[in-house]
């Protein structure tokens, strides 16, 4: 069996250290808004008048931010996921 040579590259953040907290804090705050945006709506419109599709879109982008940002601030904080 042929034996393989790894060089052993240490592995490194996609997100410069010195930017995450900024990175944490904005899907953090995009996220709060996009599901802000989704309560509101869940409130004032009637069923008659609701889209599906903004739904969908309103929580995907929600849970997608909010998810990257809760991520983000455990790493910062040092908890390894």
């Amino acid at each position: 069996m042929e034996r393989l040579n790894w060089e052993g590259k240490p592995v490194s953040s996609m997100i410069p250290q010195k930017l995450s907290g900024i990175f944490t804090v904005w899907c953090l705050a995009i996220g709060l808004i996009y599901a802000g945006i989704y309560i509101r709506n869940a409130y004032s419109t009637t069923k008659y008048n609701r889209s599906l599709s903004d739904e969908l879109k309103n929580t995907i982008l929600s849970s997608i931010f909010l998810g990257f940002g809760i991520v983000l601030l455990f790493v910062k904080f040092g908890i390894n996921i």
